[in-house]
């Protein structure tokens, strides 16, 4: 929230890539310790007008809507077909790195919105700003341009931001 920041609360730390990597870091004895979690499985809803429109036609995997299931690469791709199902439109593209393409280029609507909704939507850009304080991305080398503006978005706020990473374990290598 709009709090104030203590220098020993417990943080939030996640981690887009391939799937969406959540922990804690709780500070104890003196020593920050982290705990892992599957913070990806959290269900997620929908949460302006719009998101409304087009959840009832997001892909899942199971009787509910995960974190995991939109905010990660693949999650990119259900997006885009669930704005072009929402607007009675074919999804004719295929591959998240073509709807990031379009949709910077302005050529095809869906994927510009995709883009919106997925990273840029001011609305709820704010909630995740209060939300998060410090924000430490591991396995970066994974992320695409995308999730990196998300993560930079959701940092914005407070400039906590670190990233680890390996590009000789990326899966774009």
């Amino acid at each position: 929230g709009d709090g104030e920041v203590t220098a020993t609360h417990a943080r939030v730390v996640i981690g887009p890539g391939t799937g969406l990597g959540a922990a804690a870091l709780v500070h104890a004895r003196g020593v920050w310790i982290p705990v892992p979690g599957e913070g990806g499985h959290i269900g997620l809803g929908p949460f302006t007008k719009r998101d409304l429109e087009v959840w009832p036609h997001v892909e899942r995997q199971g009787p509910r809507v995960s974190a995991e299931t939109l905010l990660c690469g693949s999650g990119m791709l259900r997006l885009y077909r669930a704005v072009a199902a929402s607007d009675g439109v074919p999804a004719t593209l295929t591959a998240p790195e073509e709807i990031t393409q379009h949709g910077l280029s302005g050529e095809n609507a869906q994927a510009r919105e995709t883009l919106e909704l997925f990273a840029t939507n001011e609305e709820v850009a704010a909630r995740y700003q209060r939300q998060f304080q410090h924000v430490l991305v591991d396995e970066y080398q994974d992320t695409n341009r995308l999730q990196a503006e998300l993560v930079d978005k959701i940092a914005a706020r407070h400039g906590n931001i670190m990233v680890v990473g390996d590009d000789a374990q990326s899966i774009y290598s």
